[in-house]
């Protein structure tokens, strides 16, 4: 979509998690803290190793990620970060051994980012996100997109981290959506 330079991850992701100036988002959505979909925790991911596209170390900014079975029986992907809104992804499709949940942020020129989560389709083994600044767009029905990407801005590894703040519901001995309030 847009392109240029090297960015770090808080530049990238800035304008999703603050609201400010977004002016179209596809697979997903911001909802306040708090106000995340309610459902079953399959999995949680805490993103380390990040790199930018010259391979040089970067900060996570981008928070702790959460698989959510729905109380439909989708699955969405919630990002968490304490002082921000969380961002839920609905856009989800298998490719190979990968779930990959997509969304396509346009915030201006020079500020459009595209965020590919991957995880395993089968256990709870590492994932991984890239943000891109570039991207083409296959947009079948509302909300869903399908983007392919060449060179990611930033890329980070998912590693598996206990389902912290996800508590037992008291009449089914399931583990349930709490948001967390470190994560």
């Amino acid at each position: 979509m847009t392109g240029g330079g090297g960015w770090r991850v808080a530049a990238a992701v800035a304008p999703l998690l603050l609201g400010c100036g977004v002016t179209q988002m596809r697979g997903g959505y911001v909802v306040p803290r708090g106000e995340e979909p309610r459902g079953r925790v399959l999995l949680h991911y805490e993103p380390v190793g990040c790199v930018d596209r010259a391979g040089q170390r970067t900060a996570s900014e981008l928070g702790h990620v959460w698989l959510v079975r729905v109380a439909e029986g989708a699955d969405v992907l919630v990002t968490t970060r304490p002082g921000y809104d969380s961002v839920v992804i609905e856009n989800e499709l298998v490719a190979g051994g990968e779930r990959v949940f997509q969304l396509s942020i346009e915030a201006g020129p020079d500020r459009d980012v595209l965020l590919d989560y991957r995880l395993p389709v089968i256990g709870e083994g590492p994932g991984r996100v890239a943000i891109a600044r570039r991207w083409r767009e296959v947009r079948g029905k509302q909300p869903t997109i399908r983007a392919y990407f060449r060179y990611p801005a930033v890329v980070c590894r998912l590693e598996p981290a206990p389902i912290e703040g996800a508590g037992p519901d008291a009449s089914s001995g399931e583990q349930f959506w709490v948001p967390p309030a470190s994560g």
